[in-house]
């Protein structure tokens, strides 16, 4: 959703570069183009789901971070979400100091 993405371009914007990516498929054809230190995803977007595209980078073995950030709450997708590759799951909303502290967290623990 177009504020969701706002909201975290604003969060980040100041200290790092941030893409937005308003479905699955741009972000996923712009893998091919751009490294990016760390991934924001949402479960529901789309045309294609957070959840396909976790297991579309588990076999690609991307090995960048990503972080889930989503409406959804129940155990049984916050389970799927790390077991396809997830780093971290966060359900909306969250505050901006919330966000930043996970991703320093993702970003300096070692997997």
């Amino acid at each position: 959703d177009e504020n969701v993405l706002q909201f975290l371009k604003k969060t980040f914007s100041s200290d790092s570069s941030v893409y937005l990516f308003r479905n699955a498929r741009d972000f996923l054809q712009s893998l091919e183009k751009i490294h990016f230190d760390m991934t924001i995803l949402d479960i529901n977007m789309p045309e294609i789901s957070g959840f396909d595209v976790l297991k579309i980078l588990q076999d690609k073995r991307y090995i960048d971070p990503v972080i889930i950030y989503s409406m959804i709450s129940d155990k049984n997708s916050i389970f799927k979400a790390i077991s396809l590759g997830a780093r971290n799951y966060l359900v909306k909303p969250q505050s901006p100091e919330t966000i930043i502290q996970t991703v320093n967290k993702v970003l300096n623990s070692e997997f």
